[in-house]
């Protein structure tokens, strides 16, 4: 009988004949450890198989560079800086439509207010510069809501000034992720940090 450890599902079990094994070289057979404790006190994950059957844990070094911890790391770094763009994105936008400037909400709702303003306020053939509505925004110091008249040309001027800090905050998280993409350590992903953009 053997003690078997698979290497990818980080299992153990046993075996009355190692040759009845499917994929062999996904097993550890009678695993003999370096250090055994050390081998314990960390996940599976960060073990090197090296020999016919021994095992050690990855020195610092290996973790820092490690291919799929790396990987990993920059998968979760990628999600979490897409969260925080998308975050920067709704978080609101300034515009200087009306002659001030306001912060005016930009979640998916109030994007989709806005389209329906422009669209309630465009020209027609009776009123060729459009009519005006009473929408919402705020003052950007005190953060006080307030419904004042916006024209449609003013509607659409506040569209194109979400439309242009948008394409900002998807051009920086690009670059961002393509320097993250580069890197050769963990460490040197983990500390990457989203930058709010501001207008």
């Amino acid at each position: 009988m053997a003690i078997i450890f698979h290497k990818t599902k980080f299992t153990w079990d046993s075996v009355d004949d190692v040759e009845t094994l499917e994929n062999p070289e996904l097993y550890v057979i009678d695993p003999v450890f370096d250090d055994f404790d050390a081998a314990q006190a960390v996940s599976p994950r960060f073990w090197v198989y090296y020999g016919e059957n021994n095992v050690r844990v990855m020195t610092p070094e290996e973790m820092d560079t490690d291919s799929t911890l790396l990987y990993e790391a920059m998968v979760a770094k990628i999600t979490a800086l897409s969260v925080a763009a998308g975050l920067n994105i709704t978080s609101g936008v300034l515009s200087s439509a009306i002659g001030v400037s306001r912060m005016y909400d930009a979640e998916l709702e109030d994007q989709a207010n806005l389209m329906g303003c422009i669209l309630a306020t465009s020209p027609t053939p009776s009123n060729p510069d459009g009519t005006s509505i009473y929408y919402a925004s705020r003052d950007p110091s005190t953060g006080e809501k307030a419904y004042l008249p916006h024209t449609y040309t003013q509607l659409r001027q506040i569209l194109d000034d979400g439309a242009a800090f948008k394409l900002t905050i998807l051009v920086t998280f690009n670059t961002i992720r393509g320097a993250v993409e580069g890197m050769t350590s963990v460490a040197a992903v983990n500390a990457v940090e989203w930058t709010p953009v501001t207008q």
